[in-house]
């Protein structure tokens, strides 16, 4: 069998790998007229004319206030100022367009 030390360092191992490629997943891309928010293995599409606002705070990070009242956390890819900027310009080209 397996020593206790061997089995805890496989565990670790397996959960650092595990975290590795969530992360190297994880992304927000502004896609024509959608927002793709992937966090692993899970990917959301939001139309970009639903999205009412843009936030950012350092505590809670970026997020979206949607046409309908819900709010959607991003995930943090990046520098927050510079990210929410971006997303605010690509909302206000899509209002502009309409």
């Amino acid at each position: 069998g397996l020593d206790p030390v061997t089995l805890t360092v496989a565990v670790v191992a397996i959960l650092l790998g595990i975290g590795t490629l969530d992360r190297l997943r994880t992304r927000v891309t502004l896609q024509g007229e959608e927002i793709v928010i992937v966090r692993g293995f899970n990917r959301r599409r939001l139309f970009r004319g639903h999205v009412d606002s843009v936030h950012f705070d350092k505590r809670t990070g970026l997020s979206l206030q949607l046409d309908d009242g819900l709010r959607v956390d991003l995930p943090n890819v990046g520098h927050g100022p510079t990210c929410a900027a971006s997303i605010r310009a690509w909302v206000e080209r899509g209002r502009r367009l309409s």
